[in-house]
């Protein structure tokens, strides 16, 4: 499901079932699937709650809802504030903390909740967030991109001792 028709057109092209919209507007069976993944999706939404609770009917019992979206307690959002990129307006409606993450799938009705915080995508994000906060710097500069891959591995280490500095939530939810 996507809200962008040329993208479900191309996805169609290759012979993929996929429809355009929102989820809601799907008008899916109750209990119809046995997963569900949003890459990158949530934070999008302009009512997350909503389409959880959606998710929730529309998934069968022990089904899993998969996700990935960016976290606002991340050491690149703290560091680079506003030029962090992963704010992305107007596109990103809402960022979420892990504890709101899990309390909104609780809300939302899930058995389980897990929401951990992962570096995976770290690099990407502060290039980009040191190009929005310094235009003229060349983020492949060697200096630069020794810099940048220092705060990674930083990152990666909090994250690996528990802290919430990973650029990105990964949460897994359970009917």
């Amino acid at each position: 499901i996507d809200f962008d028709g040329a993208a479900v057109m191309a996805a169609q092209a290759k012979g993929l079932e996929v429809h355009v919209g929102d989820l809601s507007m799907q008008a899916f069976p109750d209990m119809s699937f046995d997963a569900v993944m949003m890459n990158h999706v949530i934070e999008h939404l302009p009512m997350p709650l909503q389409t959880l609770l959606e998710i929730n009917r529309i998934l069968r019992p022990g089904g899993l809802l998969i996700g990935i979206t960016p976290n606002a307690e991340s050491w690149g959002h703290r560091h680079f504030s506003r030029d962090w990129l992963a704010l992305h307006p107007p596109q990103h409606l809402q960022i979420f903390t892990q504890s709101a993450l899990s309390n909104m799938a609780n809300k939302a009705g899930f058995a389980q909740v897990r929401v951990t915080v992962s570096a995976m995508n770290a690099m990407e994000v502060l290039k980009g967030s040191v190009q929005l906060r310094s235009p003229e710097m060349k983020v492949n500069k060697l200096s630069t991109r020794l810099h940048l891959e220092a705060i990674w591995l930083w990152e990666w280490f909090l994250t690996l001792l528990g802290k919430r500095s990973g650029e990105l939530l990964v949460f897994v939810a359970t009917r």
